[in-house]
C-alpha cells in the first residue's frame, strides 16, 4: 500500500511541475519545468530530424562583463621624461650659471597608486593617486651650487675642473588630480586625454658631481635643501592611445624659494614606459 501511495504522489507532483504545450499548426513545442521556467523546442521544417532549443535569459550562463573603471586610468606606471627650466631673460642675465643640459636632465617617476572617481561611466572621471618623482637638472658649466648663509644660492665657477656629472637632483612625493576622458570601451582602442594639477612635496635634494683630479675619479654627493621650495604645484596633461601615454608638465611654482634663489620654473615632457 505504501509503495502504491508513493507512486501516486510522484505522478501528481510531475503533473504540477511539468507541462508540455505543442502547437499542432507549427513546429514549436513549449516545455514548462516549473518555477516559471520554459524551454522552447523548434523543429526545422526543412529537416524534421533537426531541432534547436531556446532558453530564457534566466538559463543563459554566458557572463556579461562590466567595464572595469580602473582599467581606464593612466597614472600608475613608470614615466620617463626630459627636464628643462623656463627662465625669464632678466633672470638669465643675472644667473648665467643656470645653463641646463636637457639631454642629461632626466625625470624619472614611479607612480604606484591610482584611483578613478567616475562621473559619466568610464568615459569621464577624476583620477588621483600617489607617485614618486626624481628630477635631475644637469648644468653645462663647471660650477658648484653654494648656499650663501641660507639667504640665497649661487653657482660658483669650479674651473679648471671638468665635470662628467654636475647635477641637482630633487625628489618629490606627488599627488595628482586629473580630469580624464576616454573614448572607447575597449582598452586597446581607447583614446584618452587627461588634464589637471599635480601637487608635490620635496623630501630630498642632492647635488652630485663627478670629475677627475690627477687621473683619479672623484665622486661627490652633498645633501641639503639648496633653498628648493618644499612644495610644488604643476599643470599637467596626459594623452595617449591604448597603453601609449605621452605627458607634459609645467610647474606654476618656482623651483627655488621666493627671495632665496632665482625664479625658474621646471618643464617636463616624456612618456609612460611601463603601465601598471
Amino acid at each position: 500500500m505504501k509503495v502504491t501511495a508513493l507512486f501516486i504522489s510522484l505522478f501528481f507532483f510531475s503533473l504540477l511541475g511539468y507541462s508540455q504545450e505543442e502547437n499542432p499548426e507549427s513546429d514549436t513545442t513549449k516545455v514548462s519545468l516549473g518555477g516559471g521556467t520554459e524551454i522552447i523546442i523548434i523543429k526545422n521544417s526543412n529537416d524534421l530530424g533537426e531541432t534547436s532549443a531556446e532558453t530564457p535569459d534566466s538559463l543563459n550562463t554566458e557572463k556579461k562583463h562590466n567595464v572595469d573603471m580602473q582599467n581606464f586610468t593612466y597614472w600608475a606606471g613608470i614615466d620617463l621624461g626630459v627636464n628643462t627650466l623656463w627662465i625669464s631673460d632678466r633672470v638669465r642675465d643675472e644667473n648665467e650659471w643656470l645653463d641646463i643640459d636637457e639631454k642629461q636632465s632626466i625625470s624619472f617617476s614611479l607612480n604606484v597608486i591610482e584611483k578613478k572617481i567616475p562621473l559619466i561611466k568610464h568615459y569621464l572621471g577624476l583620477n588621483t593617486g600617489l607617485g614618486f618623482t626624481w628630477q635631475n637638472f644637469e648644468f653645462n658649466d663647471s660650477l658648484s651650487i653654494v648656499n650663501l648663509g641660507g639667504d640665497s644660492i649661487v653657482g660658483l665657477s669650479a674651473s679648471p675642473l671638468e665635470y662628467e656629472k654636475n647635477r641637482l637632483k630633487v625628489g618629490y612625493i606627488k599627488i595628482p588630480l586629473l580630469l580624464e576622458i576616454n573614448t572607447s570601451k575597449q582598452e586597446e582602442k581607447n583614446f584618452h586625454i587627461a588634464a589637471g594639477f599635480i601637487a608635490g612635496w620635496n623630501y630630498r635634494t642632492v647635488f652630485k658631481q663627478k670629475y677627475e683630479v690627477d687621473n683619479d675619479t672623484v665622486k661627490s654627493k652633498v645633501k641639503g635643501d639648496y633653498n628648493v621650495s618644499p612644495f610644488s604645484l604643476e599643470a599637467s596633461a596626459r594623452v595617449g592611445y591604448g597603453d601609449l601615454t605621452l605627458f607634459a608638465s609645467a610647474s606654476i611654482t618656482s623651483l627655488f624659494e621666493e627671495d632665496k634663489g632665482p625664479e625658474v620654473y621646471p618643464f617636463t615632457v616624456g612618456l609612460t614606459v611601463l603601465a601598471f
